[in-house]
């Protein structure tokens, strides 16, 4: 997803460098021929729309590839139709802002000090302890169906939790070069991974095991915006900020093991804390009230301090941590177990009353345990949205 979003991103800024290095300031110019000729299009060749008599005086926004572009009224003070008339036929006679009543005059950019922003887009976030997880499983079942000597079948995989999607809105208020930015989104990650195998040693019986994670985060953040480039076309900005963010994490567990018993096991907490996000914006507009908006952003976001509840089947692959078909409420602990002297030490997040210890897990002189802590989600990442600007 990023090479694709940075060639989009870099497009867009290229097309809106080329349309606003054209953005000059108002002049006026005057007719010196019999007969000035405005036309629809910067060609000889484009239809008249207006003829403008010897020393009339006309808006401009001074000359471009030997076109005035000139602003024709159709009120005093009110602007419908732009024109093109060539250099030969008028010259400029003031380098000004112009003033409505002392002839024609060019068109004021109405300001918008209100904005409204809806956007979607891409997601890709880090995930930490949950893709831990995730990696170790794959990489054990993985090494059981090769220990495996009379293995039929090895399909599937558990690949980490990453890519997701996004929706946003925001309101902005513009006091200028600085706007500030208040605003709410949804963002959500999840991934299924099944590892399926099968032996003849079960008879042959395939051997199934599923794990379904799930992020979601909803910040209510703060922006303060900075214009870096405009143009008649629209702008680009900077911008920055903080926000509280409520992140949730879930999964479930389901499989078979090694006797054949189906088993299963889920769980979902919940928890805040401040994070960070910046990126840059890019503003086409549309019309007088509406622009296309494209923009890239990161966010760093940290949050531990998880509750929540889990529940499973008896013979869950882990029945010492408690864990029944009645609903457990507690915090999300991160823990790393040893089930024998020279056993590999298998990662869990798991959700307990209190932090699991040796002796509340019931571990014999040849299990342990380590690591125990709080769990901490790692709801960091980047993403690229395209949207809409309302403009009040």
């Amino acid at each position: 997803m990023e090479r694709p979003s940075r060639a989009i991103g870099l497009g867009l800024l290229v097309l809106f460098v080329c349309f606003g290095t054209g953005l000059t300031q108002a002049v006026k110019i005057r007719v010196i021929t019999d007969k000035g000729y405005v036309r629809l299009l910067p060609d000889a060749r484009s239809s008249v729309i207006k003829i403008a008599p010897k020393g009339a005086v006309l808006a401009s926004d001074d000359l471009e590839n030997e076109w005035f572009r000139v602003f024709l009224p159709a009120k005093e003070t009110e602007y419908n139709l732009i024109g093109f008339i060539h250099q030969s036929e008028a010259e400029k006679i003031e380098a000004e802002s112009l003033i409505p009543g002392g002839g024609a005059s060019a068109p004021k950019e109405r300001k918008h000090p209100i904005s409204a922003k809806i956007s979607g887009g891409m997601v890709y976030l880090k995930g930490g302890f949950p893709n831990t997880v995730r990696d170790y499983y794959d990489q054990y079942f993985r090494a059981e169906a090769a220990a495996a000597t009379s293995l039929v079948v090895l399909q599937g995989g558990i690949p980490p939790l990453h890519n997701g999607s996004g929706a946003g809105a925001e309101v902005v208020l513009n006091f200028g070069f600085i706007s500030l930015g208040l605003g709410t989104e949804y963002v959500r990650a999840e991934k299924t991974g099944t590892m399926t195998f099968g032996t003849r040693h079960w008879g042959p019986a395939l051997l199934e095991f599923s794990i379904a994670d799930r992020l979601t985060v909803i910040p209510a953040k703060i922006n303060i915006y900075a214009n870096i480039l405009k143009s008649r076309i629209g702008h680009v900005r900077l911008y920055g900020g903080a926000g509280m963010y409520f992140g949730t994490f879930s999964d479930e567990w389901s499989g078979v093991n090694e006797k054949g018993e189906s088993f299963y096991f889920r769980q979902k907490a919940r928890a805040q804390d401040i994070g960070y996000q910046g990126g840059v914006e890019i503003e086409m507009n549309l019309g007088e009230n509406f622009a296309l908006v494209a923009e890239g952003l990161g966010q760093l976001v940290k949050i531990n301090g998880f509750s929540g509840s889990a529940e499973g089947s008896a013979n869950w692959f882990h029945p010492k941590s408690g864990i029944t078909e009645t609903s457990l409420s507690g915090t999300l602990y991160i823990y790393e177990m040893q089930s024998g002297i020279d056993a590999p030490w298998i990662p869990n997040l798991v959700i307990f009353k209190t932090a699991p210890t040796r002796k509340s897990l019931g571990l014999n002189s040849r299990e342990n345990i380590r690591n125990v802590a709080e769990a901490k989600i790692d709801f960091s990442g980047y993403s690229a949205r395209i949207g809409l600007r309302i403009k009040f």
